[in-house]
């Protein structure tokens, strides 16, 4: 079963085009740079002000995941991410399976409350990473495409 929690809460500003590096153990990815960076023990976060927020949570499955489980993940996520639409009052505006960092990633881009929030699951074996960019409605999308280049696990 994959772990779907969600933490749908607020950090904004303007994106840069530059970019700093993060590292966390063996992740890595980048964000904007002169953004905060914070971490704890299974999240790390680079925010800017009120709304613009970057962060990977990583989880840990309760059974392996596989490529062939990848249409049964995928049923899971929609249905999951269709219930925290209909919480946040918002709306699903894409739905794409694409690979990110060389894994499976199912990415969903949302919209609720003037902001709009990409939501990517990365599934590596008994992980999942949840990668969450979130910027104002309308805003430079700069931050949400670093984050799915350049995400890595090593």
């Amino acid at each position: 079963m994959l772990v779907s929690a969600l933490i749908l809460a607020g950090c904004g500003g303007q994106p840069s085009s530059k970019a700093q590096t993060v590292r966390a153990g063996d992740l890595r990815f980048e964000v904007p740079a002169g953004w905060q960076v914070t971490t704890g023990s299974r999240m790390v976060s680079a925010a800017n002000g009120a709304v613009d927020l970057v962060q990977v949570k990583t989880f840990k499955l309760l059974k392996p995941y596989r490529h062939a489980l990848l249409a049964g993940a995928v049923r899971e996520l929609d249905s999951d991410l269709a219930k925290i639409a209909a919480l946040q009052k918002g709306t699903i505006t894409s739905k794409q399976t694409i690979r990110v960092g060389g894994h499976d990633a199912r990415v969903y881009m949302l919209t609720y409350d003037d902001k709009m929030q990409q939501l990517t699951f990365v599934l590596d074996g008994s992980r999942e990473f949840e990668l969450v960019c979130r910027l104002p409605a309308g805003a430079d999308e700069t931050p949400c495409k670093q984050l799915l280049a350049s995400f890595a696990v090593s």
